[in-house]
């Protein structure tokens, strides 16, 4: 699977995402390839200084919810975000606004 992200339109390539789509319910990265990327995910967010309550949200979650893509989510996945962040500033009080 040698295709990626298109750099002229950061579109996904239309013959990988069916290539990913008829991979059905085979999953694409084991436990451990997916706790490595989310252990990642939360040190890249960590050094660029994003507010605690939203890596702690991210780390409940498994979303990264921003102003451009909160329009895309569930209604259930929002309350979930909400419910975390809430959850960390009740616990800790609330950070900066980053």
């Amino acid at each position: 699977m040698g295709r990626k992200l298109s750099p002229a339109n950061d579109e996904i390539d239309p013959a990988l995402l069916r290539e990913l789509m008829s991979a059905g319910d085979q999953r694409l990265l084991s436990d451990d390839e997916v706790a490595k990327v989310r252990a990642a995910t939360v040190e890249a967010l960590r050094a660029a200084g994003v507010r605690p309550a939203l890596i702690y949200a991210y780390e409940r979650t498994g979303l990264i919810v921003t102003r451009e893509n909160r329009h895309l989510m569930s209604a259930a996945d929002l309350d979930e975000w909400d419910d975390a962040i809430a959850e960390y500033e009740e616990r800790n009080g609330s950070g900066s606004t980053f």
